[in-house]
């Protein structure tokens, strides 16, 4: 009988499994039928952890909607941008609100750079980028989400579902170094 054929009939006969760690302790495990794999994550980062909450963060203290912050962190990178090409990264991010761009200029999210001839070029205002890398210090844990009434529209409010985002606000911030 090989060692495969030794590891399966063990498999299928003992009822749990005892490693002895010490000479005290013994560590008991479940039938080798029964345990599942576990993917454990090695990468180094964790700021995908707390998209969530950061996006919950802007979009209410921001009055932006979901598609709206995800174009401003799309564009974020573009230095000068026009029209046309708002409209091309708009339908990349599958956004079929073909106003949203005046939507965002009037509200001061974007500002016009230059205009030549009949071609207007746009850049992402102070307040967009503003936001952003406040964003970016966000994910990367060297900022933390501001908690005080006068800084935080769920602060202000005191239903059930602000208390929640609240105590997911400080449980972010508590993780920050």
């Amino acid at each position: 009988m090989d060692d495969q054929e030794k590891f399966l009939r063990r498999r299928l006969e003992e009822d749990h499994l005892y490693e002895v760690i010490d000479d005290h302790i013994e560590l008991k495990r479940l039938p080798l039928t029964k345990q599942k794999k576990v993917r454990v994550s090695r990468a180094d980062y964790t700021f995908l952890q707390y998209s969530y909450i950061i996006n919950k963060w802007a979009l209410g203290n921001h009055d932006l909607t979901s598609m709206e912050l995800n174009m401003l962190l799309y564009v974020y990178p573009i230095i000068v941008l026009t029209r046309a090409q708002f409209l091309d990264m708009q339908k990349e991010l599958s956004a079929t609100n073909t106003a949203m761009f005046k939507s965002l200029v009037d509200r001061g999210w974007f500002l016009l750079w230059s205009k030549k001839s009949r071609k207007s070029y746009y850049v992402l205002s102070h307040k967009g980028n503003q936001l952003v890398s406040r964003m970016h210090r966000m994910y990367m844990l060297e900022e933390r989400i501001p908690i005080s009434t006068s800084k935080n529209v769920a602060a202000r409010k005191n239903t059930p579902q602000n208390k929640k985002l609240m105590e997911l606000y400080q449980q972010f911030n508590d993780n920050i170094k």
